[in-house]
């Protein structure tokens, strides 16, 4: 789950991460989906709530049967770091 701010220059570079990582990985094992956190409040208020992660914004959460795995955010969300997270998944 990738959450987004779309007037964040610090998610953009986030999202900018994201987008890099599927365009050169192997198809990943896992699937994606982003939410707008300023378009989508609610969306976005309701993932931290069920899964008990602190919202951030940008922020990476991996959810494996329901639960959360690992959650990361702002500047740690990077091309290798998503490379090297998901490869464990």
């Amino acid at each position: 789950m990738f959450k987004h701010s779309t007037q964040c220059p610090v998610s953009a570079g986030a999202h900018e991460a994201l987008t890099n990582y599927l365009a050169d990985a192997a198809p990943p094992s896992v699937e994606f989906a982003i939410v707008h956190v300023i378009e989508d409040r609610p969306v976005s208020n309701d993932i931290a709530e069920t899964l008990g992660v602190t919202h951030k914004s940008p922020q990476a959460i991996l959810i494996k049967n329901g639960e959360p795995v690992w959650d990361e955010s702002h500047w740690r969300i990077t091309e290798q770091f998503l490379a090297e997270r998901l490869q464990e998944a």
